[in-house]
């Protein structure tokens, strides 16, 4: 669902003994279907929101985030009384945490082609209430594969935070930044998956999730 840098080897799925094309089959992660992969998916969502609004607790107490003042932009911007202001404040968190969900898919699908040299053939889809980018059977080197993993949480949060410090609207720039981190869990497990397999030297983008491979 999320890959690296391109072997150019694509697999049509595990060889008997779980092997895939010479590659050892050390352990898969599927996204899509109900199992303990969806409910760790579910646990490390919740975590993360719970850590977020603990922070941003923490920072609105200890004066970083001006709520009133952060509404004082809004209104001097519209012109919106201090209640539609609040409304509006409200509006731009959810629609900027709706784009920031087929965006971060398209970070996916740049990486794969900057990792895969421009050969990757890059899928995007909708199931089990997630977008998606993929390259179904195609293997890519494990450290690759981390940083595709990782791009898309990086660069949005940098920019989410960045963005509404620039915007004088830094509390709305954190909240987009919890939200969107919430719902990068699966990158965010498989990279723990990836790193507590040591073995691991490849990963294999199936259809629903990825494969670990080793040599």
């Amino acid at each position: 669902m999320a890959a690296g840098e391109h072997e150019d080897r694509h697999r049509a799925g595990a060889a008997a003994g779980g092997e895939t094309q010479g590659y050892a089959e050390l352990g898969e992660l599927n996204f899509l279907e109900e199992g303990e992969t969806r409910r760790a998916l579910l646990r490390l969502s919740y975590w993360l929101l719970g850590v977020s609004a603990a922070l941003g607790a923490a920072l609105l107490l200890a004066g970083v985030f001006d709520v009133p003042g952060e509404l004082a932009v809004l209104r001097e911007a519209t012109g919106l009384s201090f209640g539609l202001a609040i409304s509006a404040w409200g509006a731009l968190l959810l629609v900027a945490s709706v784009v920031a969900l087929p965006v971060h898919e398209l970070i996916h699908g740049a990486c794969f082609k900057l990792m895969g040299g421009g050969r990757a053939k890059v899928a995007y889809g909708f199931s089990a209430g997630m977008f998606y980018a993929g390259c179904p059977g195609v293997t890519f080197t494990r450290a690759a594969y981390v940083v595709v993993l990782l791009a898309p949480a990086s660069l949005l949060s940098v920019a989410t935070l960045a963005g509404g410090a620039a915007l004088r609207l830094p509390l709305l720039g954190y909240a987009i930044f919890a939200f969107h981190l919430a719902g990068c869990a699966g990158d965010l497990y498989a990279t723990w998956r990836i790193h507590k397999t040591p073995a691991c030297t490849h990963c294999e983008d199936t259809a629903c999730g990825i494969k670990l491979l080793g040599e």
